[in-house]
């Protein structure tokens, strides 16, 4: 094996080798997408400029996934060299970032069972520990964290937060009242594999939170039309860090596998959107509201309205 050699790899949903290539990316697209990257170290990769990364769309499930998988020590030069460490600890604990955790762990928190006086919640890849922040400031709350990268966990530890990159540490601390998988699912290479790992954690009271990128069909298809133009596609789109590609329903189907299900978003203590936008056009809010009135009436009817990846609560299935 070289030292940069990418693996082919099955669909990661339902196994099958099938798959058309839906778009194929070379490394300066990779490198012009991502604002956290180094563009001098472009070098470092030592990643022929004419190697393309074809995104695949699988012919059986019809999932998105990054064909190929880059070895560790092709993702140790990305985060570790590539990646400007001070711009993305930055981005993390910036007050947009701090924001969106504070709204979904707001949530969260009311979904746990008030059986014991202190809690605990993994953040599997806390990263640079935004989430465990907050966590750290509720005495009822011990917050532990999980993450891949020395260099995050060394800072964490060396400010007290519990984490570990140890899967037997974690073990020994289960059942987790809810686990975090915020931006985690799309980097892993074998998704299921890891949630089946997050179901030995969970009992049938454990709530898990999963953010994924939105990378539907039509979102995907305009992705690859921004990039057919020579255009700079979306961060989200990166085949060496993102290796899965969700949609809602993908998400859940990979969930309910791994023997987890959705929460209805009547369940959930947050206010349901049915997508009602500040449109200036006139005609357009006529179209806007029609639609959202329909979406009105699947929530009357069935409990949900605009659910997305981004913000997903879920139980274990038999629970």
């Amino acid at each position: 094996m070289t030292k940069y050699e990418f693996i082919e790899r099955a669909c990661p949903l339902c196994g099958s080798s099938k798959s058309n290539i839906f778009m194929s990316l070379k490394s300066e697209d990779i490198f012009m997408a991502n604002w956290s990257y180094r563009k001098h170290e472009i070098s470092a990769l030592q990643v022929a400029n004419e190697m393309s990364f074809p995104i695949v769309e699988c012919l059986s499930c019809n999932f998105f996934y990054a064909k190929y998988l880059p070895n560790i020590d092709f993702l140790n030069v990305i985060y570790d060299v590539v990646i400007d460490e001070v711009a993305a600890r930055t981005s993390n604990f910036d007050v947009d970032s701090m924001a969106y955790r504070m709204k979904y762990l707001s949530a969260l928190l009311r979904l746990l069972p008030k059986k014991q006086s202190v809690m605990s919640v993994l953040d599997f890849g806390c990263g640079f520990g935004p989430t465990l922040h907050l966590l750290d400031a509720l005495p009822s709350i011990r917050a532990v964290g999980y993450e891949n990268s020395s260099l995050r966990l060394d800072e964490l530890a060396s400010k007290n937060f519990n984490v570990t990159g140890n899967v037997a540490e974690i073990d020994a601390s289960v059942p987790f009242a809810a686990i975090i998988l915020d931006n985690v699912l799309e980097h892993i290479p074998d998704p299921f594999e890891a949630l089946v790992q997050v179901r030995s954690w969970s009992d049938d009271s454990t709530i898990i939170y999963v953010s994924v990128p939105d990378a539907n069909r039509n979102v995907m298809q305009q992705q690859r039309e921004i990039l057919s133009q020579h255009k700079v596609v979306a961060m989200d789109i990166n085949p060496w860090e993102h290796l899965n590609y969700f949609d809602l329903d993908h998400l859940d189907k990979m969930m309910k596998k791994a023997g987890f299900l959705p929460l209805a978003q009547v369940e959930v203590p947050v206010e349901v959107s049915i997508g009602l936008r500040p449109e200036r056009d006139f005609y357009a809010r006529i179209k806007n509201a029609i639609a959202s009135a329909m979406r009105l009436v699947r929530y009357v009817r069935t409990g949900n309205a605009l659910c997305t990846t981004s913000m997903r609560y879920y139980r274990l299935a038999d629970s």
